[in-house]
């Protein structure tokens, strides 16, 4: 393995670290409660460090929504054929739990996505949610 490979490779772990660090303080301590300098200290780098990946903390949540929606896709087909929507649901929710990174709580996913977008939740703003993330 070349030196370009390596770092390469240790980009994507740093990136991951960051992503995986992050959704788990948002989910244990609340999206607004954290900090680029909390997610900092909890992987042991400089704040300057995740702001080389990630803009700024909404660029941060973007990308945890886009990378959830993503699996979620992925993995939801696997289960339409359920009938029963609360079984699906449950099932659902347990092969979410189960992987190595669970995905970010759906209400704190939703909630951050839906408030990313103008109009969204409030009067006279279109009822059909949309993801764009």
């Amino acid at each position: 393995m070349g030196t370009r490979e390596r770092r390469d490779r240790q980009r994507g772990e740093l990136r991951s670290l960051i992503m995986d660090t992050a959704r788990t303080l948002f989910a244990s301590e609340g999206y607004e409660a954290v900090s680029m300098r909390r997610i900092a200290d909890a992987i042991e780098y400089s704040p300057t460090a995740i702001y080389v990946y990630f803009k700024d903390k909404d660029a941060l949540i973007r990308e945890l929504c886009r990378a959830d929606f993503e699996k979620l896709s992925a993995i939801s087909p696997k289960f339409a054929a359920i009938a029963d929507p609360i079984e699906r649901i449950g099932l659902l929710r347990l092969a979410t739990s189960s992987s190595a990174a669970p995905l970010v709580p759906s209400s704190l996913l939703v909630r951050r996505c839906r408030s990313r977008r103008p109009g969204v939740g409030r009067p006279g703003a279109s009822s059909r949610p949309t993801f764009s993330v």
